[in-house]
């Protein structure tokens, strides 16, 4: 069967180009400066590295606006796929609506794992072929058409694949929570699928996450102000 990206019917055109972690939107995140938040990198690289099963699924890291968490993902991002372990990302954006709009989520990340794993793309596009509506329906059909039912297919003992969701508190609210609540609710299933989420703790995303007991969490405004100031004086020595 000839497969090509043109099979992909949802149109997320608008937020593909622009919600990556190489996105050039205006206002996209840097990477970390070398150098700097090295333990809070190398704790989550460790945890996605880990045996399926060895460590949680999910990773939270919280903390105030304007504290480094899309940096932090950004650097995560890139050094999970020099690795060959990234497979899809979404940055939000709360000034650009297709940028919280979740309805684009899904069908985004399901476009960035086909481009990252031929073998993904190929039960991908023949999952649309059989629902070509689905990128239009609700998520919880699109979390179960577009990435549970593909993830099923392949091995599951298969090097860890990587998604994150960086900044979900730009998301619509309503949006943000049922992710979250679907993801917890089918991660299980795959056991080697690793998430990545940021955010501030606002209370809709605080509350769900504070009920799961399978949980890695990093709070950045807890990190020791000897490790900030650290990262202070080389950011001001280069």
């Amino acid at each position: 069967m000839s497969i090509s990206m043109t099979d992909f019917s949802f149109d997320v055109s608008s937020s593909r180009s622009v919600c990556g972690h190489d996105s050039v939107r205006e206002n996209a995140p840097s990477s970390c400066l070398e150098g700097t938040r090295v333990a809070v990198l190398e704790e989550i690289l460790t945890w996605l590295e880990s045996a399926n099963g060895e460590k949680p699924p999910v990773y939270w890291l919280n903390g105030l606006a304007g504290i480094g968490k899309s940096t932090i993902a950004k650097t995560v991002a890139e050094q999970a796929q020099e690795k060959g372990l990234l497979g899809a990302t979404f940055f939000f954006s709360r000034s650009d609506k297709p940028l919280r709009d979740p309805g684009l989520v899904l069908p985004t990340l399901a476009f960035q794992l086909a481009q990252s794993d031929s073998m993904l793309m190929e039960v991908i596009v023949d999952a649309l072929k059989q629902d070509p509506g689905v990128g239009q329906r609700g998520l919880l059909s699109q979390l179960q058409g577009l990435i549970l039912t593909p993830l099923l297919t392949i091995d599951r003992h298969r090097r860890p694949i990587l998604l994150i969701l960086d900044a979900l508190d730009e998301c619509e609210e309503k949006g943000a929570a049922e992710i979250l609540h679907l993801m917890f609710a089918h991660l299980a299933r795959i056991p080697f699928l690793r998430v990545l989420i940021t955010s501030r703790p606002q209370p809709h995303i605080s509350s769900i996450f504070n009920k799961v007991p399978n949980l890695a969490k990093t709070v950045l405004h807890d990190i020791e102000a000897s490790v900030v100031e650290q990262d202070i004086r080389l950011y001001i020595s280069t």
